[in-house]
């Protein structure tokens, strides 16, 4: 966090106005959403805007409560599913100059053709890119073959951070790019050891 707030100084970005800006506790009380399984919530960020912190604080508190039991277990199992199920990490979801087709320039870009929504192959590069992903995600288990050193247990534990990180704030694959360096170790990890038994 600190590194962040370093690299944005030194950028020197606009600063968000504190009425715009969104502390921790809005992040949970959205992740709590029974009614839109954790993901962004419009009338969440309004009631952010419009009431406060504190707010948030209490919304989380009460939507916690309200959700142990069987809501809970429904609602941790959708955000799993729309966090974890999305090769590409969201790519698209957000940002405008995606469907403005006026700003591809050069359209026999390959590049533009894989990766812009109304490119010629983007529905093909999200296939492929969600069946790498869940193709990692099936050889996570693997690692516990055999017993784990160290290191893995090192890698396992961030995963479990990971996965409670998930569990409780703001529902988005997006949120996952950013572990998928310890995702791909664990799953190279898990399948170097099926290979070991297998040979």
């Amino acid at each position: 966090v600190s590194m962040s707030k370093g690299i944005i100084n030194m950028v020197n970005f606009k600063p968000v106005e504190d009425k715009y800006s969104m502390t921790i506790f809005h992040y949970l009380a959205m992740g709590q959403n029974l009614s839109s399984y954790g993901f962004y919530n419009y009338m969440d960020e309004i009631n952010s805007y419009n009431n406060g912190y504190k707010f948030d604080i209490k919304q989380f508190k009460n939507r916690f409560k309200n959700n142990i039991g069987k809501n809970h277990l429904y609602l941790l199992t959708n955000k799993t599913l729309i966090s974890f199920s999305d090769g590409s990490f969201g790519w698209g979801s957000y940002g405008t100059f995606f469907s403005d087709k006026e700003s591809i320039t050069n359209k026999n870009n390959i590049f533009k053709k894989i990766y812009y929504e109304n490119g010629k192959y983007f529905d093909f590069y999200i296939k492929i890119s969600t069946i790498i992903w869940f193709s990692l995600l099936l050889f996570i288990p693997f690692i516990l073959l055999k017993g784990i050193d160290k290191n893995e247990l090192f890698l396992i534990t961030t995963f479990i951070g990971m996965f409670i990180f998930i569990l409780l704030f703001e529902s988005h694959s997006r949120y996952i790019y950013c572990f998928s360096g310890i995702v791909l170790s664990i799953s190279f990890l898990g399948l170097y050891k099926i290979y070991d038994i297998l040979k």
